[in-house]
């Protein structure tokens, strides 16, 4: 070891806010876990008259909420904002018995300040929950801004490594029908409080579709019939948008939950005051007309008001949302 290495060897020792650091960690390393101490050649920065390598030190631990409040107080310094959809989320993982062990780390530079992990230290001491953690301690101060960068897997990915077919829309459409299963119409349901976790994305996709094996009108079906529809110009809805009222209606009335979805996507066959002309024309307005705008949880509750009057063979020259409309189908 060169002399760069041995001083970079001592420095860490020597800084008290990092020892008190490595300190604390080795006091929750998990039973059986070792210490891995490797040296990044030519990764360092100037300090002490030169320009040694990084001393990377890598260890399992168990992260417990009072472990976890103690690095937010004392090590989480100048990280980013926080986010409370994320922390929700990951409370709602870890409650939920779906949190797992998946190599992500906890990461320190060779200050001792965190970098990386702070929101699942949050997520720890608000569920009251311990679990095990890689610690990665000992990068450079600026490498908080390469991380995260990457594209973070969503619910497509988890089913499409299932070798589901047309994975990314089958997706949408799990979590379009879970969010308006659970009274959120908005259009942010991947991030809205509650929404489905990709832990949770296959369970969610395997139970829409075995309920639906007697009536033959299977998820994957809704899907299909999304896409193809969103292909045609007299479509005015979403791909999610039309499988996820597809999926919907015909589980009510498999029949007329089709043709409704027949003539509000084709506009073909409509009969004279139908529900369905009212809302297309609705529709349209919104394409054809900047001044005029709806909300995703305004056209779902329109769509939903169509359906009502449809379903029971009733007029509608002109839609109107009633105060405190009831969204049930």
């Amino acid at each position: 070891m060169n002399l760069f290495k041995e001083k970079l060897v001592t420095k860490n020792s020597s800084n008290e806010y990092y020892g008190k650091l490595i300190d604390l960690l080795d006091t929750y390393k998990v039973k059986g876990s070792t210490t891995s101490k490797t040296i990044m050649e030519g990764m360092g920065y100037e300090f002490m008259n030169g320009n040694p390598d990084l001393l990377i030190e890598t260890r399992v631990i168990l992260m417990t909420p009072r472990l976890a409040k103690v690095i937010l107080d004392e090590y989480n310094v100048d990280n980013r904002p926080v986010s409370k959809q994320n922390i929700n989320k990951l409370v709602k993982e870890m409650n939920s018995g779906n949190w797992m062990f998946n190599g992500d780390t906890l990461t320190f530079d060779f200050n001792g300040k965190q970098k990386n992990g702070q929101h699942r230290l949050i997520a720890c001491v608000q569920s009251g929950l311990s679990f095990p953690v890689i610690v990665v301690s000992g990068v450079q101060p600026e490498s908080f801004m390469s991380m995260d960068n990457g594209r973070k897997r969503n619910g497509g990915d988890i089913l499409g490594i299932e070798g589901i077919k047309n994975a990314s829309s089958t997706a949408a459409t799990v979590k379009t029908i879970y969010a308006f299963n659970n009274e959120r119409y908005g259009v942010n349901v991947s991030s809205q409080i509650g929404a489905l976790s990709n832990t949770e994305m296959l369970d969610k996709y395997i139970e829409l579709n075995r309920s639906r094996v007697e009536t033959k009108t299977p998820l994957d079906d809704a899907t299909k019939y999304g896409l193809k529809m969103a292909k045609r110009d007299e479509c005015l809805l979403s791909p999610s948008l039309v499988s996820t009222f597809h999926y919907l209606l015909r589980g009510i009335d498999s029949e007329k939950g089709l043709l409704f979805m027949e003539q509000l996507c084709l506009g073909y066959g409509i009969e004279k005051s139908s529900p369905i002309q009212s809302l297309r024309t609705k529709v349209t307005k919104t394409k054809t007309d900047k001044n005029y705008k709806l909300t995703q949880t305004e056209l779902i509750g329109n769509i939903v008001y169509a359906w009502q009057k449809f379903k029971n063979n009733e007029k509608c020259k002109k839609i109107k949302l009633p105060d405190n409309f009831d969204m049930s189908l």
